[in-house]
């Protein structure tokens, strides 16, 4: 088992971070006046997947290295509470 080192946990968390902020002002302003709330909690679910594959291949990780499990721990976590802080947020200014 590979254990990932600290310095890339937080490349990945910050990559994560900036990609929630930037997903969630997306939503505000953009997706959420055309679809649910429902909705939008998935999309947000299911933009999150992408993300994961896209760091194994730009931080040049291996699957051992970057599991789903650490992934879930130092990525979704991140991206998730970001994203919703900033859609809310984003929302509050627009409506």
């Amino acid at each position: 088992m590979i254990i990932m080192k600290d310095d890339m946990k937080r490349k990945v968390s910050l990559m994560h971070s900036l990609f929630g902020l930037i997903f969630g002002i997306a939503t505000a302003y953009i997706i959420h006046p055309i679809l649910t709330f429902g909705a939008v909690i998935f999309l947000g679910l299911l933009a999150s997947y992408p993300l994961f594959i896209a760091t194994r291949k730009i931080l040049n990780l291996s699957a051992k290295e970057f599991a789903l499990k650490d992934w879930l721990a130092s990525g979704f976590l991140y991206f998730f509470i970001v994203w919703i802080l900033s859609w809310t947020f984003a929302y509050n200014l627009v409506h």
